[in-house]
Formats: structure tokens, C-alpha cells, sequence
């Protein structure tokens, strides 16, 4: 058969008809859909994560194992994974509105659940809304286009290059003679934690300065709190700690850590927070607070 047969026949060229070409033909919103697959969501969780109706999940995700020539949506979301990356977190567009929101989701079957110790929520992502004006909305539909991305992997993306332009207040290193100042994206892995009160005490030790009024209450609470401070007695047998990320004793604060907010925020007194032997005396000589 000719070539001109073929065009006129649809016939495909072998080239095309690979698998990574197969992938390249899907839509963003069936992409979207097949990671969310791949984390173990049902449709009406999918629906929900997206802001669309469970029956236009199921409509995309036919419409993708066609594109795919599968049968099965987990061996689809698979071949997503592979051939045009894993799921990154997706912001939902309304079409109405520029308004972003982040899905929020509920631990998928087969994942951890529940709360963590510091009172810090495994979840998969968090709900975001990012406000942009229009010509700013679209310019950023079309940056997604060029990088074969969907808005919302192209809004974190476009997020985390951004951290190396922002410096950290009063935050420098030395190098010789010379300081230079330091960005987020520098401190970024000891910035985050899952736990919210290593957070707090991460962000209070390398960047107080970017702490808010709630926090700065909180840590103030914490840093004179002997009982989750390793320390010694001085010679007057006073109980004496340095600040520092060492000698915190993590596993009593995250135990407190409710307590320390609940005291910061006026809902439970300072006689609910944990005591230490402050002062030794002669029959305490072997006694530390830890």
C-alpha cells in the first residue's frame, strides 16, 4: 500500500503509535484522573478532589484506556506514571473563576490515617486557593501547555523554582570575608517537617523573623520550658539549657504540644504545662529533669 493509501485509510505510522505517543494524546483532565489512580482513589474520590462529577471521572478515564488501549484504569494510571510522571498534588480550576483550590483528600485505602504525633495531620495535600487575574490565568494555561503540564503541576513547579529567589530574613552564611544572604530554597528540607511542632521549632531556630504573633507565644512558651530541654545544674543547683536543635527533647514536646498552643492561646493555664526540678538540693545530687 502506498503512502498516500495510508493517509487516505487512516493507517498510522509505527512511530506514532508508541506507547509515550499514546500518553501525549490524553487531555490534562484525563491525565489528572489516571494519578489519582494511581493513588488508590475511587471516582466519587477522584470527583471530589477535581470538583467534577463522579460520572465525567468515569467518562475521562474510558475515554483514556481507549486512548491507551488498555483495559484495566490501574494498568493505565501506570503507564501515566511512567511515561508522564507521578502525581505532583493538582489545583482545581472552576471555570468560572481564577480562583485555584488545592485537593484535599483523604488518606487513600492502603495509606497511614488519622493524626501524627505534634498534632500533625498525614494527609496527601491541603486546601489552597491562589487568586489570579485573567491575562496572569492564562498566561499560565499556556506555560503548562509548552511543558506538557497541567495547571496545577505547572503552579508548583513555577512555587518551588520560585523559593531560590526569596531570601531569608536576617538569615546569612560566611564564606572568607564575604556573607551572602540565604533562601528559602537553601533551608528548605530543614524548614519542613511533617510534625507541626518540629516545624515550629525548625522555623524558630534558623528564621524567627517569619514567625507571626500566634507562633512567637508558643515558642516563647517552649524555650523556657525546662522539662523538654536537655540541660545541667549550674554551681547554685539551678537547672540551666541552651536553645538549640540538640538538646531539644522532641517526644516530650510533641506530648505537649496541644497544651503549649491551648496555654498560648489563653484556653488553658500555665499550671497545665509540664514542671522540672527547677532547683536541686543535696538529696537530689543524681536527679536530672530528663
Amino acid at each position: 500500500m502506498s503512502p498516500e493509501q495510508e493517509g487516505r485509510v487512516g493507517i498510522v505510522p509505527v512511530a506514532e503509535n508508541t506507547m509515550a505517543a499514546r500518553v501525549c494524546r490524553l487531555s490534562p483532565g484525563q491525565l489528572d484522573c489516571l494519578r489519582l489512580v494511581d493513588q488508590l482513589l475511587s471516582s466519587r474520590e477522584i470527583a471530589a478532589a477535581l470538583g467534577i462529577s463522579s460520572h465525567t471521572v468515569d467518562q475521562r478515564i474510558r475515554q483514556a484506556l481507549a486512548t491507551l488501549g488498555v483495559e484495566r484504569r490501574a494498568q493505565a494510571a501506570r503507564i501515566v506514571a511512567q511515561y508522564a510522571g507521578a502525581y505532583q498534588g493538582l489545583i482545581h480550576s472552576s471555570p468560572r473563576t481564577t480562583n485555584f483550590e488545592a485537593a484535599a483528600k483523604e488518606p487513600s485505602r492502603g495509606t497511614r490515617s488519622g493524626t501524627g504525633a505534634g498534632g500533625a495531620k498525614l494527609s496527601r495535600s491541603e486546601t489552597v486557593t491562589v487568586r489570579l487575574d485573567p491575562k496572569l490565568n492564562y498566561l499560565c494555561e499556556l506555560a503548562a501547555r509548552a511543558q506538557r503540564r497541567t495547571k496545577s503541576s505547572f503552579i508548583e513547579w513555577a512555587i518551588a523554582d520560585s523559593l531560590g529567589s526569596v531570601n531569608l530574613p536576617e538569615v546569612t552564611r560566611s564564606s572568607l570575608d564575604a556573607s551572602f544572604d540565604v533562601t528559602l530554597k537553601e533551608r528548605a528540607s530543614e524548614l519542613w517537617h511533617v510534625d507541626e511542632a518540629d516545624r515550629l521549632v525548625a522555623l524558630a531556630l534558623i528564621a524567627p523573623a517569619l514567625l507571626n504573633h500566634e507562633e512567637q507565644l508558643i515558642w516563647r512558651l517552649i524555650r523556657e520550658n525546662g522539662y523538654i530541654w536537655r540541660g545541667r545544674y549550674n554551681d547554685k543547683d539551678e537547672w540551666c539549657w541552651a536553645v538549640s536543635e540538640v538538646s531539644l527533647i522532641r517526644d516530650r514536646l510533641r506530648d505537649y504540644w496541644d497544651t503549649f498552643k491551648a496555654v498560648a492561646l489563653g484556653e488553658l493555664p500555665k499550671e497545665q504545662l509540664p514542671t522540672w526540678l527547677k532547683k536541686r538540693f543535696a538529696d537530689d545530687l543524681d536527679d536530672v529533669p530528663f
